[in-house]
């Protein structure tokens, strides 16, 4: 195990590679490198943030993924309710559940091109939320993903998604869904993931 300045940072046997572990909780802005490596130790790629581990960082307003993180863990940034900005790399596979439930001042996530499912309520109450733009990797949105993402303005849901749980989408702006024309190509949609 590591501690620098703000993050605990610990090896993983299982994926031979680095794991966020924790943050300390007065942190305002994080990086967490691409490749990490303690004392005389190979250098290994950081490939996870675990579960809670910037949980309640209540002066956190942003974070930057460098490189190899594949998965965000489940309440990873629960509750940061300062976060205003995090830029993740192309590697996120998985975004897990309530991973930034209650993140109330996050207006953009870019979703990377390589995640293939968010979690339950991973996005839940994010309030400033504007852009909701699924790629086509992904595969399972879980249920509550984006519930109460009342600013959201845009909604983009392409149709390689297979699984979209109930109230997926409940609190978005009906006006903004019914914009998005695609929703009509989706026979059961409205009353199980929507707020109607």
């Amino acid at each position: 195990m590591f501690k620098n300045l703000v993050l605990t940072i610990v090896y993983d046997k299982k994926t031979d590679s680095y794991v966020v572990k924790k943050c300390e909780k007065h942190a305002t802005s994080v990086i967490v490198p691409a490749m990490y490596k303690i004392g005389s130790n190979e250098l290994k790629p950081i490939t996870k943030i675990l579960d809670n581990a910037f949980e309640d960082c209540k002066k956190l307003r942003s974070v930057k993924l460098l490189g190899n993180i594949e998965e965000i863990g489940t309440k990873a940034f629960i509750n940061c309710k300062k976060l205003e900005t995090i830029e993740v790399p192309n590697s996120v596979k998985a975004i897990g559940h309530f991973a930034f439930t209650n993140c109330i001042e996050l207006k953009s996530f870019q979703m990377p091109d390589s995640a293939k499912i968010i979690g339950q309520s991973a996005f839940m109450n994010c309030i400033k939320l504007e852009n909701i733009e699924i790629p086509a990797s992904v595969k399972k949105i879980y249920a509550g993903a984006f519930e109460n993402c009342t600013n959201a303005k845009q909604v983009i849901l392409p149709f390689t998604v297979e699984n979209i749980g109930r109230d997926a989408f409940r609190g978005v702006p009906k006006e903004v869904l019914e914009d998005y024309e695609e929703w009509l190509k989706f026979s059961a949609i409205r009353e199980f993931c929507l707020d109607r």
